[in-house]
């Protein structure tokens, strides 16, 4: 966890590629990252920074005073499906990798790698990989603490 207004420095230092989840919480309208006085540095004094490959967002009306985010990756194999049912707290599913088929009530839809979309409260939701190759999910929660 990154406390707010602190700086953190990260670094891949494999030859192969590596990603972060991250997720932020902040105001609606708000820049997700600010940097200060990053002109002021020489070029070429660090490596290539990380590069952004997608962002999703779920709005809250209402922040809860006292809650706790909870983040995970879920691995679809082919033919493999998921069912949420009525989650207790929104939750953002973001596709990172693969495809995955959303089917509520009498709709469905496709999300291709970079898509997302938020399972509500008091609803089910199944979630499957139609495809050949395995997808990934991102999944991410906030509740309120009690």
């Amino acid at each position: 966890m990154e406390p707010f207004r602190v700086v953190e420095e990260g670094a891949n230092l494999r030859p192969t590629q590596a990603s972060l989840l991250v997720t932020y919480l902040i105001s609606a309208g708000s820049a997700v990252t600010t940097l200060e006085g990053a002109g002021a540095l020489p070029v070429g004094q660090l490596p290539p920074g990380a590069v952004t490959r997608f962002e999703s967002r779920m709005r809250f009306e209402a922040a809860p005073g006292r809650y706790k985010v909870g983040q995970m990756l879920q691995t679809y194999e082919p033919g493999a499906w998921s069912v949420s049912e009525a989650p207790k707290a929104n939750r953002l599913k973001t596709v990172v990798s693969g495809e995955v088929t959303v089917l509520t009530g009498a709709t469905q839809q496709a999300y291709m790698a970079g898509q997302s979309w938020v399972e509500g409260t008091g609803q089910a939701w199944l979630s499957g990989n139609l495809g050949s190759g395995r997808a990934v999910v991102a999944v991410s929660t906030t509740m309120p603490v009690d």
